[in-house]
């Protein structure tokens, strides 16, 4: 008797924070994430999504983020599509992920994902004292085939996700691929990092 009452008592308990920690898992329908990165994958398609923060307010920073842009290799802002004052959209086309200035070293990885040309689209919206940006339908592109490699396109869902889309895996190899590309795009769309637009002349 004292075992089932043992048993009635903390049944709830166990319950409610099973539910607690499922519901901080999935909130706003993210499956998943890379920890460390600012990738993530929800709606079973995965996405760059980082927030980047400044002192200045919604006029002054959208002004600097819209001078940056043509700074940021291999991005284009597209002609009117999604475009206002504190947003812009554009895409970014045969990105290469420059893995070697985070000291990564891919081994004899000649054929691996990660040295092809990246494709995708690209969102910045403003707001007072922060950014967000959103790289999404990312893709990995080669349409040359040589000696060392074979013509390719590969999404970044494929590469670094379970067959069905639901997890990140977990192996060497496309933690890899995450974490370089990661850290490439978080640089490239950070105004503060390289001190790239000077406020005098």
């Amino acid at each position: 008797m004292k075992h089932l009452l043992f048993l009635l008592f903390f049944t709830p308990l166990i319950s409610f924070a099973q539910a607690d920690k499922q519901e901080t898992r999935f909130a706003n329908g993210v499956q998943d994430s890379v920890p460390g990165t600012s990738l993530i994958l929800k709606d079973f398609t995965v996405s760059f999504q980082k927030i980047y923060t400044s002192d200045l307010d919604k006029e002054e920073l959208a002004a600097k983020i819209k001078l940056f842009l043509p700074t940021i290799k291999n991005f284009e802002l597209k002609n009117t599509e999604n475009q206002s004052t504190y947003q812009f959209s554009g895409r970014i086309t045969n990105f290469l992920v420059n893995y070697s200035k985070f000291e990564g070293r891919y081994f004899t990885f000649s054929q691996d994902v990660i040295d092809y040309p990246i494709y995708a689209n690209v969102l910045i919206q403003v707001k007072d004292r922060k950014y967000r940006v959103i790289v999404s339908e990312i893709t990995f592109k080669s349409t040359r085939a040589d000696s060392t490699r074979t013509a390719r396109e590969i999404t970044l869902d494929e590469e670094i996700c379970d067959r069905y889309q639901r997890k990140f895996l977990t192996n060497n190899q496309p933690k890899k691929t995450a974490k370089y590309l990661d850290n490439d795009l978080a640089t490239s769309f950070d105004i503060n990092i390289y001190n790239k637009i000077s406020k005098d002349f």
